[in-house]
């Protein structure tokens, strides 16, 4: 091999490796950010314990006894909306239907009764809304409200306890209670620490 050709081809070389060292490095650097990203939003999580939160939801705990509150976002004013509830096994137990709602959040209350006016056993229950806005029918996302009774740790994800049920953090879309967002000075130094150590 003449010297020209071989000295391009060892450049060939060398720079395919510092790609390859430069390629390793992003990727230990996308990981070491998605650690810290987890290790904050864990840490941010157990601020909710305490605090009342709206959160999407499909399912809902019933104790047998206590009714619960629901709700609903319309991104229009609907001619009507239909509210039905399953039991764990797909049965639908019972139908709720509102008229004339306007756009916005609404609230109901279900009393852990059927059609035929029983109250069901304790157990966990389905939600499935419908509203037709527009002259269309849109499914709509059932809404929960209540305290964050815990924070449990799933796969290394947050899951909040609201009403006796796992909801992850993701789904919490609104705050109700928090009057002071600012961390305390223990959350910020245990912040600190997260990106130390995982810088």
């Amino acid at each position: 091999m003449e010297s020209a050709e071989f000295s391009s081809q060892l450049a060939q070389f060398s720079s395919l490796e510092e790609l390859q060292n430069l390629g390793t490095k992003l990727d230990n650097g996308l990981e070491a950010d998605m650690l810290l990203a987890q290790s904050i939003n864990n840490t941010m999580a157990s601020t909710l314990i305490g605090k009342e939160v709206i959160a999407a939801a499909n399912v809902v705990e019933f104790d047998g006894e206590n009714k619960i509150d629901l709700g609903y976002d319309l991104t229009g004013a609907a001619s009507e909306v239909t509210i039905e509830i399953f039991d764990s096994n797909g049965k639908l137990i019972k139908t709720i239907t509102e008229t004339s709602m306007e756009a916005g959040d609404h609230t109901f209350e279900w009393d852990g009764k059927n059609e035929q006016n029983a109250t069901v056993p304790e157990g966990d229950y389905s939600i499935e809304i419908n509203a037709k806005i527009g002259g269309e029918d849109m499914a709509v996302q059932p809404l929960i409200r209540g305290l964050v009774e815990s924070v449990k740790f799933v796969n290394g994800n947050p899951m909040l306890m609201v009403n006796g049920k796992e909801i992850s953090y993701g789904a919490v879309l609104e705050i109700i209670n928090a009057t002071d967002t600012t961390p305390s000075d223990d959350e910020e130094n245990l912040i600190r620490r997260l990106i130390r150590t995982v810088g």
